[in-house]
């Protein structure tokens, strides 16, 4: 496995290229810069001009409000990062494959055209199997380039005005990605460990799984049923909650929900410790009811008209009890509806671009 010498050292900032700086990739540029631990670069394609002119106002429960903040260099595309060396490239992108892969996205720093190290890369991205397309393409690179995956808890958005709101509380959990699981080399385990380390710097929580793959599946049983319900019925928790039939009603179904995406982790073979289907709703009720009226972010890009995570965070899960024989038929006409709005939002993105 590869790694640049400084990650290895640790001994001066981390160079850090951020692609994808929404909301997610904003706030832990944010976090990465705060202690100065490390110097962010950020690929800002429409929002570049007033990055630089205004910087990014951040409204945070847990930080307070921060105005004007910059990382230490933005840039328009990748194509001007050639002759820049990185340590981790962190691809905060949503992974959304039908519209881009991860591998696209990068371009050219997966090419002969960059003429340094190649970095280790991490994934913040909900869903499962996010990680394939990029491990098929870094294969044919000797040695290869080290990944990180991780299962990501964070309540954050890009509010009507531009500025990035985030809640109370946020968590990384982080691991080196193996299609087939082995243990970690000592390289990969000292490139996850100094990542993880520049996370926790902030006071934000981070932590190593040796078993990350389940780890991202226990955070898309969230995901897999309040995310995508909540575009079923384009309408956030909270609102579902406005009357005693619509509590009803609401935790009835994702109660049959998350029951199918549990057993369809268990019948796949996941190690994991799974959660008590009941419990998991009621307190995610609870949450809701005494919270902010949080928008899961699939229902925010429905509501402005662009196409969402299905795949990777339904379709993913629908595929594996496909595979393995398991009956989900819940999950099935949620995914097989959820398809036709995909599609439709889909076809308005293509006819917007041309």
């Amino acid at each position: 496995m590869s790694a640049p010498d400084s990650v290895l050292q640790g001994q001066k900032p981390a160079e850090v290229l951020i692609v994808g700086f929404g909301a997610v990739g904003i706030i832990y540029g944010y976090f990465l810069e705060l202690h100065k631990l490390a110097r962010v670069t950020a690929v800002a394609r429409s929002t570049y001009d007033s990055i630089i002119k205004d910087g990014i106002t951040i409204k945070s429960l847990k930080w307070g409000d921060i105005q004007g903040w910059r990382p230490s260099r933005v840039v328009r595309a990748i194509d001007e990062l050639l002759d820049s060396p990185f340590d981790y490239v962190i691809i905060s992108t949503k992974a959304i494959p039908e519209v881009a892969t991860t591998p696209h996205l990068l371009g050219s720093l997966l090419s002969d055209q960059y003429r340094h190290p190649q970095p280790a890369y991490v994934l913040l991205q909900n869903g499962l199997g996010v990680e394939k397309e990029l491990h098929d393409t870094l294969a044919g690179i000797q040695p290869p380039p080290i990944i990180i995956t991780c299962a990501l808890y964070i309540m954050t958005n890009i509010t009507a005005n531009g500025s990035v709101s985030h809640g109370s509380f946020e968590r990384v959990t982080a691991g080196i990605y193996h299609p087939i699981p082995k243990p970690n080399t000592d390289i990969e385990q000292k490139v996850l460990e100094r990542f993880v380390g520049l996370i926790t710097s902030s006071n934000s929580e981070g932590k190593i799984s040796d078993n990350v793959l389940a780890a991202k599946y226990l955070k898309n049983l969230w995901n897999s049923t309040f995310g995508m319900y909540s575009v079923l019925t384009n309408l956030s928790p909270l609102q579902w909650m406005q009357n005693d039939k619509g509590f009803e009603y609401s935790r009835n179904v994702i109660l049959s929900l998350l029951r199918e995406v549990i057993l369809v982790g268990q019948q796949s073979g996941l190690q994991a410790d799974w959660p008590d289907a009941e419990e998991f709703t009621d307190k995610a009720f609870d949450q809701f009811r005494t919270g902010t009226d949080f928008i899961p972010s699939a229902l925010l890009d429905v509501r402005l008209g662009k196409p969402f995570e299905l795949e990777v965070i339904l379709g993913a899960v629908v595929r594996m009890g496909r595979e393995h024989a398991v009956p989900i038929p819940r999950l099935e006409l949620m995914y097989q509806t959820l398809y036709l709005v995909q599609s439709d939002k889909l076809r308005n993105s293509l006819a917007a671009s041309k």
